[in-house]
């Protein structure tokens, strides 16, 4: 049996530590694929792992592998990650079973930068929208 916060390889004898979120969790699905499935284990194909208790995932696991141990919190980081899920199955295509080389494929959405741009642009649109306006007025005052 794995410890938590361990991976053995496909080999059995490497053993690897993650410490970004998304290593953690496929750290978190093994371990519990193979000593607690009842919570929490791998599709059958390896593509997408399911939850089968959220409330013993979060009591038993997630403080072992995260700063808290709220499923929610777990679910909200997921999506940021780009992790789809489907009633309580969770899949994201750099995120398989025995796939550990892919994870650096998963990256965390910057919404932040999205968000900051967007609003930009309606500053920018104001702007405009502002001016036309201020152009308008000073020719109806010129008439």
């Amino acid at each position: 049996k794995n410890e938590p916060g361990q991976l053995s390889s496909a080999r059995g004898h490497e053993i690897i530590m993650a410490d970004s979120f998304p290593g953690k969790t496929h750290l978190m699905i093994e371990h519990c694929h193979i000593n607690d499935p009842s919570s929490c284990c791998w599709s059958e194909d390896g593509s997408s792992f399911l939850v089968k208790d959220s409330k013993k995932l979060a009591a038993s696991h997630l403080s072992q592998y995260f700063k808290h141990s709220n499923f929610q919190s777990f679910v909200r980081q997921l999506n940021t990650y780009g992790f789809r899920s489907f009633s309580n199955t969770f899949c994201h295509e750099s995120f398989q079973r025995g796939r550990p080389d892919l994870l650096d494929n998963i990256k965390r959405s910057n919404n932040k930068k999205k968000k900051k741009a967007s609003e930009e642009s309606k500053v920018k649109e104001q702007h405009e929208e502002l001016q036309s306006l201020n152009d308008l007025i000073l020719g109806m005052e010129h008439r």
